[in-house]
């Protein structure tokens, strides 16, 4: 069994994660704007190539998901999805530390004024 490791953060670190929270944002907003530029231009890709390619609906759909330039973006997308994720996620490891941190700096806070409270 593992025993669980103890977020102890000083104030220097707490500053640093907020710092790195913001680098962090920006670097989230870039990435979800470049998300929804690439699946906008798959979405006009695809309406192009089906515009232009012969055959039933079916055959049409077909071969406009197939286009070299469609899979390109495909994968692009599933690249800058996983990427949005991640940095979602240290987005929530940043916060959840600082609130660990206020939390006992909190408790620690309360502990000190009760005890300066009896020792008067």
């Amino acid at each position: 069994m593992t025993e669980l490791a103890r977020v102890s953060l000083s104030e220097v670190e707490i500053e640093k994660n907020i710092i790195s929270m913001r680098d962090c944002a920006k670097e989230l907003n870039r990435v979800t704007k470049e998300l929804e530029e690439k699946i906008e231009l798959k979405k006009q890709e695809e309406s192009r190539v089906f515009l232009e390619e012969t055959g039933t609906i079916k055959d049409r759909e077909a071969k406009s998901r197939i286009e070299p330039k469609i899979v390109k973006y495909a994968h692009e997308i599933a690249y800058l999805k996983g990427r949005q994720q991640e940095l979602r996620w240290q987005l929530k490891i940043f916060e959840l530390e600082v609130n660990i941190w206020r939390s006992s700096n909190s408790s620690a806070n309360l502990e000190r004024k009760l005890y300066e409270g009896y020792s008067k």
